[in-house]
């Protein structure tokens, strides 16, 4: 498989700077780390959901298109929003069991991943060389055994490279989260400028001094010559 490294690299430290935002947005530090990679298709990644979960899109847009995917236990996304609400414990726990999301929490969850979002934002766009615009799209709740993957629902057929993230609260357990880049997406974003196209652009750029340094001699001369 390969590595992504320069990709890994980003989500790495667009995912620090994430957590450091999300912890004054929720008032409790909150910690999010990289994990496990691989590539899989949908059909194998729906085989293997069990949980009832909250897709999170995220469309990438000008040079950069597509769309990618964060996915939570519907479980952690009630305990996030619930805290940024101030919900009581026991009342979370409730919802918890119960899987309640109510539109409160909606919201709350998507301020949320709002401050994900422009954390990643705030990475990608000077690192990549290509222009680049991250926005959050409307999330969608998804329970194995009721819903069905169909479509684009929740996600688009294909492969994809899956980085699966740790939460951390302190006194809290979350569930892995999973980010779901399409391969074509991870591969246009891990772009490595080859060493040949290096080697002529630095040529081109040598030669084009020379020629202004020639053309700066030739301006001496003439003048001189006055």
């Amino acid at each position: 498989m390969r590595e992504f490294t320069i990709l890994r690299e980003m989500l790495s430290s667009a995912l620090a700077k994430a957590g450091n935002e999300c912890s004054m947005l929720l008032g409790q530090k909150l910690k999010i780390k990289g994990m496990e990679t691989r590539e899989v298709s949908r059909s194998d990644y729906f085989q293997n959901l069990e949980e009832p979960s909250f897709f999170v899109g995220i469309q990438s847009d000008e040079e950069y298109s597509g769309k990618f995917f964060l996915v939570f236990a519907l479980k952690d996304a009630i305990a996030l929003s619930c805290t940024l609400l101030g919900v009581p414990p026991a009342r979370i726990a409730e919802k918890k069991r119960l899987a309640i999301l109510d539109d409160d929490d909606v919201d709350a969850f998507g301020e949320i991943a709002n401050q994900v979002v422009g954390s990643f934002n705030a990475v990608f766009k000077p690192t990549l060389p290509k222009k680049v615009h991250l926005k959050r799209l409307p999330p969608q709740k998804f329970i194995p055994g009721d819903d069905t993957v169909s479509g684009d629902d929740p996600i688009a057929d294909g492969d994809y490279f899956q980085f699966q993230l740790q939460m951390n609260i302190p006194g809290t357990d979350f569930e892995l989260v999973d980010m779901m880049i399409p391969l074509s997406l991870a591969k246009a974003y891990d772009y490595r400028e080859p060493v040949e196209d290096k080697k002529a652009k630095a040529a081109a750029e040598a030669a084009a001094l020379e020629g202004d340094d020639a053309t700066a001699a030739v301006l001496i001369m003439d003048d001189n010559a006055t």
